[in-house]
């Protein structure tokens, strides 16, 4: 039997976990979501101009009250916020499962023909 004291693992992080395609991976998910916002707001401004400051808050007001039901049915139904769990569980696994599986569905091609 080890003792605890004869142990030779340690706590805490180890060197050399992580490699460059690592760090290249958590940089890039560490940058995207303030990049997308900034370039989503320079898009904002160049189409709505001055009217920008009250499409902000429109949606931020919406996101707002998604946010609010997801966290309703957090309280409901612990979950990681996939809605497929919460369809499951208040209709049927069977609709739950269409639930998830439309979200990943892959989108149906459209008609690029400009005439006749």
């Amino acid at each position: 039997m080890v003792s605890v004291s004869e142990s030779h693992e340690s706590v805490g992080l180890k060197a050399n976990a992580v490699n460059l395609w690592g760090d290249f991976v958590v940089s890039i998910a560490n940058v995207a979501p303030s990049s997308s916002v900034a370039f989503t707001l320079a898009l904002l401004v160049g189409f709505t101009g001055s009217a920008s400051p009250l499409a902000v808050l429109i949606v931020g007001f919406a996101m707002f009250l998604v946010s609010m039901g997801y966290a309703s049915l957090n309280r409901w139904k612990a979950s990681a916020g996939a809605p497929y769990v919460w369809v499951g569980e208040a209709i049927t696994p069977a609709v739950g499962y269409g639930t998830g599986t439309w979200g990943r569905s892959p989108p149906r091609p459209t008609s690029t023909r400009a005439g006749p």
